[in-house]
């Protein structure tokens, strides 16, 4: 049963997010694909690495990022939602993650001035440059184009039997950068003000919703702070998931790095167990001004540490994704017993791995 308020809370206690039941809190967070093609298409590799984990004991597995449009993926090896193969062959994965036990969310995202060229221009809120290519500023017909495809491709995945989308709303993406005064530098009304550089994520959730329907789980991925001047800060963070929960957002996920420097990048490296919990203080402070479902992520490694999380805070839920790559079936080790310490040494080999054009592997 779900525990109740002022019981003890265990990793493996059933839980809700919206109209989901979770048979735990453990959810394998989102890393890029691992066994996609170059054309954006999945192959039954990725459909076998999935089933997979599912079989390890996750309550739910939320996907790498699947690019909305032909304007928003960053690697070729990025699921394309749009493409017309999409509905056909990702059904498949989610029978076979279904028929071993897991949720599955699919996250969505526009890479904004991370996406790669190819043979498309990249957009941003403004005329910036992160990495080789500079983004030119969006119109407002295209960020009306980038609404709809967020509510098109949140169709196509309820379609296919996706449990939940996760709008990914952080890291330095599209959604992450319009919110930030780093990358947005627009004078119209979508940019200046806090609830102006929000305006574009509140009709993003107010499409999506209106695609999907009021049951269905919509969850947002979010920057607890940028960590770089001027940012995306944690109070800003605080009143922006208030407005995500009063727009019907299902929960809410945070992580943190705008991705632009070692001081801000998204995926720490070298997590001990000493230093676990890497956006803990940012939760914390979400989680206190939210009700809906709150998910953390980032650095957890220890049974014992997350439980004693559970029972301090107002946190629902843990995302781990290193830990998953080094051991798919870590939660039923911890489940059945053996709560030894996951030993992903936060090296980022596997990280490493997929800009390389390889698979993620661990560099255990």
């Amino acid at each position: 049963m779900t525990s109740e308020v002022g019981e003890s809370r265990s990793l493996f206690d059933k839980i809700k997010i919206g109209s989901l039941e979770l048979k735990n809190r453990l959810i394998r967070g989102a890393l890029m694909q691992r066994f996609v093609g170059k054309d954006g298409v999945v192959t039954d590799e990725e459909a076998d690495d999935l089933e997979n984990v599912a079989k390890g004991g996750v309550a739910m597995i939320v996907t790498g990022m699947m690019a909305i449009d032909e304007h928003s993926a960053a690697l070729p090896e990025m699921i394309r939602v749009y493409d017309e193969r999409f509905e056909d062959t990702y059904r498949q994965v989610v029978r076979r993650v279904h028929e071993n036990g897991s949720l599955l969310t699919a996250q969505l995202c526009h890479c904004g001035a991370r996406a790669a060229a190819a043979q498309n221009e990249i957009l941003a809120p403004s005329a910036v440059k992160v990495g080789e290519a500079a983004a030119r500023e969006m119109t407002q017909a295209e960020i009306e184009s980038v609404v709809e495809s967020f509510a098109e491709a949140a169709e196509k995945c309820k379609s296919c039997g996706c449990d939940a989308v996760e709008l990914h709303a952080a890291h330095g993406y599209l959604l992450s950068e319009f919110l930030s005064p780093y990358f947005n530098h627009r004078t119209d009304e979508y940019g200046g003000s806090l609830e102006n550089r929000t305006r574009l994520l509140l009709q993003v959730v107010q499409a999506v919703r209106q695609s999907v329907g009021e049951d269905y789980p919509v969850l947002v991925k979010i920057n607890g702070a940028d960590y770089i001047e001027p940012g995306f800060t944690n109070e800003e963070c605080v009143t922006v998931c208030q407005m995500l929960e009063a727009a019907g957002v299902t929960a809410v996920e945070i992580s943190g790095g705008a991705s632009v420097s070692r001081e801000s990048a998204a995926t720490r490296p070298g997590v001990k167990l000493n230093t676990q919990g890497t956006y803990l203080t940012e939760a914390k402070a979400v989680a206190e001004a939210v009700k809906i479902p709150f998910i953390a992520i980032c650095g957890y490694r220890d049974p014992d540490f997350m439980e004693k999380i559970l029972n301090e805070t107002s946190i629902t839920a843990f995302s781990l994704a290193r830990p998953i790559v080094r051991e798919p079936a870590l939660p039923a080790r911890w489940q059945n017993g053996d709560r030894k310490p996951s030993d992903c040494l936060s090296c980022n080999r596997c990280f490493v791995a997929e800009h390389r054009g390889c698979p993620v592997l661990c560099g255990k």
